[in-house]
C-alpha cells in the first residue's frame, strides 16, 4: 500500500514542486546523486544546447562572465546570510 503525504502549503512543499519525481516518492538524498530540481535541469539543458550549437563562442566568449557572475551572485548571498 502507498501512502501520499498530503500536498504542503510551506516552503518545503512548495521546493518539492521543483523536481520531477513522481508525487507517491519520497527522495531523500538530494546531496550525492539523484535527480536534479527542474530549474537547474533546464538550465544545464540550456549550457548543452550552447555547447552543441557553437562550442568556441561558448568557450572563449560566454563562459568566463557566466562563471564569474554566478560566483559574485553566490557571494552576495553568503555575505548576505552572514550579516543577518
Amino acid at each position: 500500500m502507498t501512502r501520499r503525504l498530503p500536498i504542503l502549503t510551506s516552503p518545503v512543499g512548495l521546493l518539492r514542486k521543483t523536481w520531477s519525481i513522481r508525487p507517491d516518492t519520497t527522495y531523500l538524498n538530494h546531496g550525492s546523486f539523484g535527480p536534479p530540481p527542474e530549474p537547474c535541469a533546464n538550465a544545464r539543458l540550456k549550457w548543452v544546447s550552447n555547447l552543441d550549437s557553437q562550442p568556441m563562442d561558448l568557450f572563449v566568449r560566454q563562459l568566463e562572465p557566466a562563471w564569474r557572475a554566478a560566483r559574485d551572485q553566490l557571494a552576495s548571498l553568503l555575505a548576505h546570510q552572514r550579516i543577518h
